[in-house]
């Protein structure tokens, strides 16, 4: 009886988002079951779905995954493939592998849960419309954009169609369509979405419920590429000072919001503000995380390019190429690994190491034009910064001949104007 209260009072945290009090309920919870009913009994295995689930709300993956992962192993083997508790796990370890950058991990079991979701509950079952949307997210992180959104559209549509307006599902879907939207650079149609779930969630959750926090980042995160920075800095500012306070300085939540704020303080010119932060974040995400994770990846890549930016190309030239080498292991055929080449080839052109600078540039453009399709409205002008850093590179070198036909090759409209000025 004891387990049972402990688990539905970590539930009631969980939905009111606060992880840190569901863990402490879970924990006792898991290991009241486990000595009861033993490590396999199916009640012991829904305590580690949830304490896992409490886990990855607060930033500690490393504790979650192995719960997820022997959950579902459990599960297949007592239940079976399809069994609605197996397919929970399914979904579960698929988040936490996404969560912890195992895209391609996440992307497998996403997939296969919803297939076996959908054949078992049908396809407007509120678990079938989460799993839809889940396997949205996935696309959209492994550079499906296209599959994203038309996953997107779907999930919205029969969400608002099953469960109403308000419902906080729907309205997690409206998300991610908004972003669907903003990765196509359709921004007009991403704004209203964005405006009116964070509207709507506000009505229902708590100043600094995570869900709530979540939308306004991505609202945020829609001003700044709409060239709206006062309106995005504000927002910013306002769900890291949230986090801070509801999460702490260490939660990956808070971190992510971090990046963010310097994102927005390096696009309105306030660089020594951004550079700090920056400075800040990859700090704290190199001893949370590690070094080779996603999102510590981001921060050697913001900080570098922001070195760059303020005229520090040798503190500049060591984080590009500790992200480049971690890129091309984890993910070499990404459009961000042949970005990466091309920003640390400018970081070598401004230090005049024309020789090594030359193959990374090249090879950074030739990449990104073949990935073109590839890469969200919001990150395409690096092509255009691309192929600029390739003509640069031969004027610089005082290669006429290559400078002429390369500028021949991509041509006035393919160009910043800069490269053609007179020195």
């Amino acid at each position: 009886m004891e387990a049972t209260i402990r688990d539905t009072l970590g539930e009631s945290y969980m939905y009111l988002g606060e992880p840190a009090h569901a863990i402490r309920q879970h924990e006792r919870a898991l290991q009241l079951r486990r000595s009861t009913g033993g490590p396999d009994h199916p009640d012991t295995l829904t305590s580690m779905d949830h304490l896992g689930a409490a886990y990855l709300a607060a930033g500690r993956d490393p504790e979650a995954l192995p719960l997820f992962e022997e959950a579902l192993t459990l599960r297949r083997i007592q239940l079976g493939l399809d069994h609605p508790e197996t397919l929970v796990s399914m979904n579960n370890l698929a988040v936490a592998y996404a969560q912890a950058g195992r895209t391609a991990d996440a992307l497998r079991l996403h997939e296969e849960e919803f297939a076996r979701t959908q054949a078992r509950l049908g396809p407007d079952h509120p678990d079938t419309l989460i799993s839809l949307g889940n396997l949205g997210v996935e696309y959209r992180l492994n550079g499906r954009q296209d599959d994203a959104f038309a996953l997107f559209e779907e999930a919205l549509k029969r969400s608002e169609a099953r469960l109403g307006a308000d419902y906080l599902d729907t309205l997690l879907a409206k998300i991610n369509l908004a972003k669907g939207y903003r990765d196509k650079g359709r921004l007009a149609e991403a704004l209203p979405l964005f405006e009116d779930a964070v509207k709507r969630l506000g009505a229902q959750l708590d100043p600094d419920h995570p869900q709530l926090l979540v939308g306004m980042e991505e609202l945020a995160n829609a001003y700044r590429e709409a060239g709206r920075l006062a309106d995005a800095l504000t927002l910013y500012e306002e769900t890291l000072n949230r986090y801070k306070t509801k999460l702490g300085l260490e939660h990956l939540s808070t971190l992510r919001a971090m990046n963010n704020l310097a994102n927005a303080y390096r696009d309105a010119g306030r660089l020594a503000d951004a550079v700090t932060l920056h400075e800040e974040t990859l700090k704290r995400r190199r001893i949370k995380l590690g070094p080779e994770h996603p999102d510590t990846v981001q921060s050697l890549d913001n900080l570098g390019r922001l070195y760059l930016l303020t005229g520090q190309p040798a503190r500049a030239e060591p984080l590009l190429r500790e992200a480049l080498l971690i890129r091309e292991k984890s993910n070499p055929d990404d459009w961000r690994t042949f970005d990466a080449r091309g920003v640390l080839g400018a970081s070598l052109l401004v230090q005049q190491k024309h020789a090594e600078a030359e193959s990374l540039v090249v090879a950074g453009y030739e990449g990104l034009k073949a990935r073109e399709a590839k890469i969200p409205a919001a990150n395409k002008p690096r092509l255009l910064d691309a192929a600029g850093q390739v003509v640069r590179l031969h004027k610089a070198w005082d290669k006429p001949e290559k400078f002429r036909s390369w500028a021949e090759k991509l041509g006035p409209a393919s160009l910043p104007a800069d490269v053609f000025a007179k020195p």
